[in-house]
């Protein structure tokens, strides 16, 4: 991830935002009536590549510009396409 990001000219900063990722529901999984038994967490990331964008999470006037959402697409792409390679 952190090499995807510098070949975006992103940098990588970590911030808690405990209500603002899906990937909590990922996390506790493993204690949903339909899990395996002995499931274990799965370990998860929320991860939104923004440069030069407001932290407005679910506030009335929150956005994206294009491009950064252009570079998001770029960003994701290269992600996955690195997470493939392993």
């Amino acid at each position: 991830m952190y090499e995807v990001c510098k070949r975006a000219g992103v940098s990588v900063s970590q911030r808690i935002f405990p209500g603002a990722t899906d990937a909590r529901f990922v996390r506790q999984y493993h204690l949903m009536p339909n899990a395996r038994p002995n499931s274990k967490p799965i370990e998860a990331i929320g991860f939104s590549p923004m440069r030069h964008t407001p932290v407005l999470l679910h506030d009335h006037d929150e956005r994206l510009s294009v491009d950064q959402f252009l570079l998001g697409c770029y960003v994701y792409t290269d992600l996955v396409y690195e997470l493939g390679q392993m």
